[in-house]
Order: C-alpha cells, then structure tokens, then sequence
C-alpha cells in the first residue's frame, strides 16, 4: 500500500493536478498506520524473562518491534507530508485569488479608460454637426 501511495503522489505532483485527494490518501493511510502501531505494541513484544539479553539483536529483533518503528515512521511521514502539502495548497490558493484580483482591478482600469474615451469622442462628433 505504501508503494502504491507514492506511485500515486508521484503521479499527481508530477501531472500537477489538485493535491487534496492525495491530501486525504497520506491522512487515511497515516491513521491506519497509527491504528496498526497501537494494536501491535499492546500484547505482542514480549518483555518477559532475559530471552532476549542473549540474542545478538537483543530487543529490537522482535517481530512486532520492527513493524512498530515501521508503522511509527510511516504515520509520521504521511502526516508531515500531508501537511506540508496543505501548505502549499494553500499558498497556491492564495495567490491564484491575488491573481483574480489583480485582473479584475485591471479590467475595472480597462472599462474606465473605454469609458472616458467613448465619452469624449461622441462629445467631439456632436460638435461638429
């Protein structure tokens, strides 16, 4: 799933198109990571007895170790990423709307000018009829 959803935000970064639904992807799969950290910590890493003072990997050998950091990792870079695309899409809609407004205080400038001009030619061909 993890593969697919970095196909997929290279994809839409790539095409350029609108980042909220890869927005909403990295939250969903950010809370399924966290919901998979919570229910393998609790009950599945054994810290009885000292069976693992002797192994090489000591603790962290531990199956349901690795997919915890794994799953920890994996929330935290989706929630960043998330995140820091949020901003941007914001900052992209921020000045997509200065943009508008800047065109729309051209073209009210524009109409003014047309006005005015409109104005004074037919105030110069009423004075020579």
């Amino acid at each position: 799933m993890f593969l697919i959803l970095s196909v997929h935000g290279f994809r839409t970064l790539k095409k350029g198109t609108d980042r909220v639904g890869l927005i909403v992807t990295l939250l969903i799969f950010g809370q399924f990571s966290l919901m998979n950290l919570i229910t393998t910590v609790q009950g599945a890493i054994e810290t009885d007895d000292r069976f693992f003072e002797d192994s090489i990997y000591g603790w962290f050998g531990q199956y349901s170790v690795l997919v915890a950091y794994t799953d920890f990792w994996m929330f935290l870079h989706s929630i960043l990423f998330a995140f820091g695309l949020g901003v941007w899409h914001c900052m992209d809609k921020r000045r997509e709307r200065d943009a508008v407004e800047e065109s729309h205080e051209m073209a009210s400038y524009v109409v003014e000018d047309d006005e005015v001009l409109t104005k004074r030619s037919d105030a110069d061909y009423q004075s020579y009829a």
